[in-house]
């Protein structure tokens, strides 16, 4: 592996220790040589994972893993496009996952929102954003039928927030920037 290293993720469950939390020793959850960064958590009957990792071309791709409480793990690669992906969010609502992330164009990073069934089927991934400069971090949340969202773009010579707004069958997407400070 030449220099390369590696990282697995492992999985934690609440059991109401003094800490609230219970570290499953010796039990690890991912596979594949290359790193595993920015795992985000959702809790509902099962418990879903989302994070970038890098591919054998160093472009990170988009995976979900879930868990039930039965300790049942399952992981799927849900990106495999050429270009680079970060920051992978997710929301569990009903029998959908909703995600956003950033991801080079080849010359910006930009907005993208998915939706995939619990059931691992039916990913769709949409591209939310084209303009010039760099768009990073992007979070989500779904109130009631919509999806709110919100990340850093840059202006050339600072990051401002710019909100996002869709409905929840990802129709009638809006974007607005909302600070325009110099500093």
């Amino acid at each position: 592996m030449s220099g390369m290293s590696t990282m697995a993720l492992s999985a934690n469950l609440h059991r109401g220790n003094e800490y609230g939390w219970d570290r499953m020793e010796g039990r690890r959850r991912t596979s594949g040589q290359f790193d595993k960064s920015f795992p985000t958590t959702v809790i509902g009957n099962k418990i879903y994972y989302v994070r970038q990792q890098p591919d054998a071309t160093k472009n990170r791709q988009i995976w979900t893993m879930e868990m039930n409480m039965m300790d049942r793990w399952k992981e799927v690669e849900t990106t495999d496009t050429p270009f680079d992906k970060q920051f992978p969010q997710l929301q569990v609502v009903g029998n959908k996952i909703c995600y956003t992330w950033n991801e080079s164009d080849g010359k910006y990073r930009q907005i993208w929102t998915a939706e995939m069934n619990v059931d691992g089927t039916g990913w769709k991934a949409t591209k939310r954003t084209s303009t010039y400069f760099d768009k990073c971090k992007p979070q989500l949340q779904v109130i009631e039928d919509k999806i709110y969202f919100v990340w850093r773009e840059s202006d050339g010579a600072h990051f401002q927030i710019w909100t996002g707004l869709m409905n929840r069958d990802g129709t009638g997407w809006q974007a607005f920037k909302r600070t325009t400070h110099a500093f």
